[in-house]
């Protein structure tokens, strides 16, 4: 899954406290572990952490490129391998979902 915000707070530690709110949001967790992801990458955190894991173990990366530059190997990207298994939940329940949290979020819940 590729996301703009980070959906776990290990992936923003490192950016000041009093804008963790606006890097990202928990709320994306639970749709993550239940529609049966199997990584999450994620950009905005610069200052961030590079990884992190969803409470169900999905795998959370911040592949934002200030964040990439600063762990000083060179590389400006990532390299994430991912498994041929049949994922959990289908494309249409995980459509809905998502839908239903930004429908919830416009409405200020």
């Amino acid at each position: 899954m590729l996301l703009h915000y980070a959906p776990v707070h290990a992936t923003v530690e490192g950016e000041p406290p009093a804008i963790f709110p606006f890097l990202g949001s928990s709320r994306l967790e639970d749709p993550i572990d239940r529609y049966g992801t199997r990584v999450v990458l994620h950009g905005h955190a610069h200052r961030g952490s590079p990884d992190g894991g969803t409470r169900g173990g999905v795998p959370v990366h911040n592949v934002s490129l200030p964040m990439l530059r600063n762990l000083g190997d060179g590389s400006p990207f990532r390299i994430v391998e991912v498994g041929d298994d049949q994922a959990g939940g289908s494309a249409e329940e995980a459509e809905q979902e998502t839908a239903r949290l930004i429908e919830e979020n416009a409405a200020g819940h």
